[in-house]
């Protein structure tokens, strides 16, 4: 059986205004309310964001903890992308699994799905990934659910995703309508990149 595992945020939910709010909240860096820049920063690596704005990597568990509590006070702000709910369906009628592996805390990708009749589609939620473990957990989510690699796709919107994947040798489809440009994820040698979610359904 072939099991998808998917990214949240920029992936599935169109969070990215929401995350930059609260960033600029947190870190108070008027940076993040310039558009030009933001639009710069999307040609950057998270790590490289966080030396661009000055943010010390012993303060990044602090800020992604209370950058979590304060999504899930306005979580109902944020949508998931067109077409996802038609993938998620599709998906299942091919019986295949479907995971969610995300930074993100499972309490608020569980409202999330709840809200939009998701959960449904969901086989298991793996939440409050460490930003810098992906491949970690990537390993433990096919060990621990005894799947096969071959059969194994990760969705996601960062270079980081695609480091990851090419870590565990599972393929990895990069989406364009995420966090980083394209051109960034180009960059890294996805497997695959799509441009809208009903091109996911051509490749897996």
């Amino acid at each position: 059986m072939k099991t998808i595992i998917f990214d949240f945020d920029g992936t599935i939910a169109d969070s990215f205004s929401l995350v930059l709010e609260i960033a600029h909240d947190l870190t108070k860096h008027p940076r993040l309310l310039d558009k030009k820049e933001i639009h710069r920063l999307k040609d950057l690596q998270l790590i490289d964001v966080a030396k661009e704005l000055n943010i010390p990597k012993y303060k990044w568990p602090y800020l992604v903890f209370k950058g979590r509590k304060l999504m899930l006070k306005r979580i109902d702000e944020i949508k998931p992308f067109n077409g996802i709910q038609d993938l998620f369906q599709e998906i299942k009628n091919k019986d295949y699994q479907i995971y969610i592996m995300s930074s993100n805390s499972e309490k608020n990708i569980d409202m999330f799905l709840r809200k939009y009749n998701l959960k449904k589609y969901i086989n298991k939620t793996y939440g409050s990934v460490g930003i810098l473990n992906k491949a970690r957990n990537l390993n433990k989510i096919i060990s621990r659910n005894n799947l096969d690699r071959s059969k194994v796709y990760y969705i996601g919107d960062e270079p980081r995703d695609i480091e990851a994947s090419k870590k565990v040798n599972i393929r990895i489809i990069s989406v364009s309508w995420g966090f980083n440009s394209k051109e960034m994820l180009k960059a890294h040698s996805p497997d695959y990149i799509v441009n809208k979610p009903q091109e996911i359904l051509t490749i897996i």
